[in-house]
């Protein structure tokens, strides 16, 4: 598993905000001997799967531009239109920082 991580890692470094909260988030279930998991799909590369993890609106707040930029509201689960319990939680407790930020972009 610690091989697959490190392969993940390399496929999201420069893409993810940090990459130890991608880790982090990384459910065992989803490591598997011939690749990884991803709601159904099975045996996908590094790259395929971060990727997948990048285009999902629950990790979409772990990625971001340079500037840290949250990519407009839809990636801010404290944003009216995309509110969402779950995910405010999720990111509370991985990233405080990152909580409060978004919390404060949401309110204008």
């Amino acid at each position: 598993m610690l091989q697959k991580k490190l392969e993940l890692a390399g496929a999201i470094a420069g893409k993810a905000r940090n990459i130890n909260h991608v880790l982090a988030l990384v459910n065992a279930d989803a490591v598997r001997d011939d690749g990884f998991y991803y709601k159904g799909e099975s045996g996908l590369s590094a790259p395929e799967y971060a990727q997948r993890l990048q285009n999902d609106s629950g990790y979409a707040h772990l990625f971001g531009g340079a500037d840290g930029g949250t990519n407009a509201t839809e990636n801010n689960p404290w944003a009216p239109g995309s509110w969402n319990l779950t995910k405010q939680m999720q990111i509370t407790k991985s990233d405080p920082l990152l909580a409060a930020r978004l919390k404060q972009e949401a309110r204008g």
